[in-house]
């Protein structure tokens, strides 16, 4: 999350939220190919003592397991960016080929809640007003849930009531 000013003084917050991707794209890539060098010298020696079946299978095993990889690393590119002015809340959702929605909500009339569904299900969490419901934060774990719940609404504030930034 940062902070910053825009020209006329008056704080911005901006609040980005992301998956996590503890790996980076080049530590995927070597993870795969050390699977897959690994996996064709078990196969080759098999295929060499007549199992010859094991080779096509673990083939497509691991080009069903790099598809997977590669659908995993694209979805992380989705982000959401939440902006709070002084005025106005912006909720941007970015996916892998750009802008895909974006809601904005007068501050003043805005909500935070975090919806309880059901015991196992994870909550979520809702920026609403007037009749306007944006989800945010489905990527994120129940304890940071919480916490941007209580972040936003520290920002956001209930309704009707804005809270002074001074």
């Amino acid at each position: 999350m940062t902070d910053q000013l825009d020209g006329s003084g008056t704080p911005v917050h901006h609040i980005v939220i992301a998956p996590n991707q503890s790996l980076s794209a080049l530590a995927l890539v070597g993870l795969y190919c050390g699977g897959v060098v690994l996996l064709l010298l078990i196969a080759t020696v098999l295929a060499w003592l007549g199992f010859w079946p094991i080779l096509v299978f673990a083939v497509m095993e691991w080009l069903g397991v790099g598809v997977c990889l590669w659908a995993m690393r694209r979805g992380g590119r989705y982000r959401e960016i939440i902006t709070v002015t002084a005025n106005q809340v912006t909720v941007e959702k970015l996916n892998r080929s750009g802008l895909e929605t974006v809601a904005s909500f007068q501050r003043h009339w805005a909500s935070v809640e975090r919806q309880a569904t059901g015991s196992w299900l994870p909550s979520r969490l809702v920026i609403k007003s007037h009749g306007t419901m944006c989800e945010v934060g489905r990527c994120l774990t129940e304890d940071e849930r919480r916490s941007l719940t209580a972040r936003l609404q520290q920002l956001i504030g209930p309704v009707n009531r804005t809270p002074d930034w001074t």
